[in-house]
């Protein structure tokens, strides 16, 4: 299970905001963000080779969120690999138009996609064999192991809290986004934190990502590789420019 802010087209100097944890088992490897083989700036899976977020030169954001529809079948093509195909695409409605068309004739567990850029950002929803777009207006979304925006989650309940006001300027927005991502109240049962510490897995790493329009050149894309509450961001800012 993942957690995602997408915070889109409120900001006229980036339209495209994105924060996301991501949760995973302990003991699974993975590499950080850098530009990978595929055409995308992404962190890589050591076991599957996928990822579970990125971006490519286009200003095309893609990331994947496991749902808890159902137990996972093993044998299944990595959701991961998934996120990576989407991200051979230039626009996330194209992005989202491949994945509505490719999900039914693959076999993979059941999980969210958001597709976004600087002009539009959709939803695709696949519950292990039917595959639905929900295209978003612009705003604050959120996304975990639900559908998109669900009201009774109670860990998007609890980002909703932390979000109610957000600064005009990138560097105040990014600071809170950071300190929403770090969140684990003590005074809040366990299903509402936003940085979870499990006992064999929890959150695991964490991005910002800032991008302008149409392209990633005075993008920003900051990542914590550990859980935020812990671990400092580091700006990759000038890796992921180095290749627009």
């Amino acid at each position: 299970m993942c957690l995602c802010i997408l915070i889109h087209r409120w900001s006229e100097d980036h339209p495209l905001i994105m924060a996301a944890n991501r949760e995973e088992h302990y003991d699974r490897p993975s590499h950080p963000p850098t530009w990978l083989t595929a055409g995308a700036f992404a962190g890589s899976d050591q076991r599957q080779g996928g990822t579970w977020q990125g971006v490519n030169s286009q200003g095309l954001l893609v990331a994947l969120t496991n749902r808890r529809d159902r137990t996972s079948e093993p044998h299944r093509r990595s959701r991961g690999l998934l996120c990576l195909d989407a991200l051979q695409a230039a626009t996330a409605r194209a992005a989202s138009d491949f994945l509505l068309h490719h999900l039914p004739h693959q076999a993979y567990n059941p999980c969210n996609l958001l597709c976004a850029d600087a002009q539009e950002a959709f939803a695709v929803r696949y519950d292990g064999s039917q595959a639905s777009v929900h295209s978003l207006n612009p705003g604050i979304h959120l996304l975990a192991d639900s559908d998109i925006d669900d009201p009774l989650h109670p860990r998007l309940q609890r980002a909703h809290t932390l979000l109610r006001d957000l600064p005009a300027d990138w560097p105040a927005l990014r600071a809170l986004l950071a300190a929403v991502m770090a969140d684990h109240d003590e005074n809040l049962i366990a299903p509402a934190h936003i940085c979870i510490h499990g006992e064999i897995a929890g959150t695991v790493s964490s991005s910002l990502i800032a991008l302008r329009d149409g392209s990633l050149t005075g993008a920003e894309f900051h990542f914590a590789d550990g859980p935020p509450c812990s671990a400092p961001y580091r700006d990759l800012s000038t890796e992921l420019d180095n290749r627009s």
